[in-house]
C-alpha cells in the first residue's frame, strides 16, 4: 500500500526508532502496532503479539476522529456543501417556542425521550 523506506532514508536514525519502541514496551504501553511515516512513505512498522499486519483492529472512537478530520478537509476544500432549503424558516421557528416544542414532540420517537427540553418535569 505504501512505499517502504529505511528510517535513514526518511532522515531518522534507526537507533532512535528502536529506542522509541523499547521505551513503549518498557513503560507497558498497551498498543497493537506502530506505523511511522514521512509523507506517503512508511519507514517503520512494528506489531506487538498477538497482533500482525493483517489483523482486523477495532478502532472504536478513533474512527469518529478520522471521519471528523475527513469531513473538515472536505468542507475546507469546498467539496462538502448543499443548499439549505430551510434556512429562511429557522429564524421564524427559533422565535416561536410553541413551534419548536411541537417539532420536538413530533420527533420524540427519534430522540428516544432523552430531550430534556420536551420531557422536563
Amino acid at each position: 500500500m505504501f512505499e517502504k523506506i529505511t528510517p535513514e532514508q526518511a532522515g531518522i536514525s534507526s537507533r532512535r526508532v528502536t529506542r522509541f519502541l523499547s521505551r513503549c514496551e518498557r513503560n507497558g504501553l498497551t498498543m497493537h502496532s506502530v506505523l511511522m511515516m514521512k509523507g506517503d512513505k512508511l519507514f517503520a512498522e512494528y506489531y506487538w503479539a498477538p497482533f500482525h499486519k493483517d489483523f482486523n483492529h477495532r478502532m472504536y472512537s478513533q474512527t469518529k476522529s478520522y471521519v471528523g478530520v475527513a469531513i473538515g478537509l472536505l468542507e475546507e476544500e469546498g467539496k462538502l456543501f448543499s443548499e439549505d432549503a430551510f434556512e429562511g424558516l429557522a429564524t421564524t421557528y427559533k422565535n416561536n417556542s410553541k413551534v419548536v416544542k411541537a417539532l420536538c414532540l413530533h420527533v420524540a420517537h427519534t430522540c428516544n425521550l432523552n430531550c430534556s427540553y420536551c420531557f422536563a418535569s
